[in-house]
């Protein structure tokens, strides 16, 4: 007989998180509909999200990590000069809304012109890199 019953092993990885099942969930939702929060709890929750109590209200995210989601998940462009078919800048620009803020395209007709390998006021515009300048 151990001192205390305590378990030295257990079965259950902790890295897996315990999820209710979907009619666990229900029964749940079912028996909370309709009711509301009474007016003195509301104001709590208000003064708690207000801006002086805001950690990051007037803060904004450092630009590398801007750069950082911008590089994940955006999408590149390979912008070619329509002469001499090099790069402009010498390198993709990282997302789409980027490449219309520099070069005088308009978003819709840059999504139309995008991979058709039609020139448009002296640039091609791609997705991936190109070898050769299309015909």
């Amino acid at each position: 007989m151990p001192l205390l019953n305590i378990l030295m092993k257990s079965n259950i990885d902790p890295r897996i998180y315990h999820f209710t099942s979907a009619l666990t969930r229900y029964k749940i939702s079912q028996t909370l509909l309709g009711k509301k929060h009474i007016d003195n709890t509301r104001t709590l929750m208000n003064l708690k999200r207000s801006v002086a109590n805001n950690q990051w209200y007037g803060k904004i995210l450092p630009q590398i990590v801007l750069d950082a989601a911008a590089n994940k998940n955006g999408k590149r462009v390979f912008v070619y000069d329509s002469k001499s078919f090099n790069l402009i800048n010498d390198k993709s620009f990282r997302s789409l809304r980027s490449t219309v803020k520099i070069l005088p395209i308009s978003i819709y007709k840059f999504t139309l012109l995008l991979e058709s390998g039609i020139p448009y006021k002296k640039y091609y515009y791609f997705s991936t890199i190109q070898k050769t300048k299309p015909n």
